[in-house]
């Protein structure tokens, strides 16, 4: 569901950045399953979110929209 232009999901499963060498390098800790993430945009077959700051790339079938964001 969008919140003021925002569309939000909650993770499926434990969410690692499909860029897993920049992930290692920089030190930032995987996605919790369950959290509230934000959807950023859409980079050919991955999406990118955004959670604690921090940028991720994943695939939509590792997330689930939700209906309120709040």
């Amino acid at each position: 569901m969008k919140y003021n232009n925002e569309k939000y999901y909650i993770t499926l499963q434990e969410i690692f950045d499909e860029d897993w060498k920049t992930q290692l390098a920089c030190g930032y800790p995987p996605i919790p399953k369950g959290e509230k993430v934000l959807y950023v945009k859409t980079c050919g077959s991955c999406v990118r979110i955004k959670w604690n700051n921090t940028i991720y790339d994943t695939y939509l079938w590792k997330l689930k929209e939700i209906e309120n964001a709040e």
